[in-house]
């Protein structure tokens, strides 16, 4: 509904980078508890990206006609990166002598990087104004 009224691009920028912040709070997690807390606030940010994610490629598309053809670019593309993501992630691990923290600090890092690409984005589609809608 926010999305709607302020732009995709105006939402999906904060809530990705509220993703990486979650995405890097889970090198702190060292308990159970922990594990529930950060599963319920990580699966609230990852969902509330992938929910914004159609709709924002679908509002950068200038022609409609078109609309489906960047919308399988951009799911293969996200389909390429959540098959090669646990291979990698695998192999960083036992790169690292079998613990988690590489891993997910390579997590955090992408999830980070993808923010900052949707950041700039957004200031090249809307510049430096907060008042534009896009």
């Amino acid at each position: 509904m926010v999305a709607d009224r302020i732009g995709n691009l105006n939402v999906i920028v904060p809530v990705s980078l509220i993703w990486a912040i979650v995405s890097f709070t889970w090198l702190a997690v060292d308990s159970v508890p922990g594990y529930y807390a950060f599963t319920i606030f990580y699966g609230i940010a990852s969902s509330s990206f992938q929910c914004l994610f159609p709709s924002t490629v679908a509002r950068i598309t200038p022609r409609l006609d078109t609309i489906g053809t960047r919308l399988g670019m951009a799911f293969s593309v996200s389909g390429l990166a959540s098959l090669t993501g646990p291979p990698i992630g695998g192999a960083i691990q036992a790169a690292s002598g079998g613990g988690f923290t590489a891993p997910q600090i390579w997590a955090a890092t992408v999830t980070l990087l993808a923010s900052f690409l949707f950041t700039a984005l957004r200031m090249h589609i809307g510049g430096l104004s907060l008042k534009a809608r896009c």
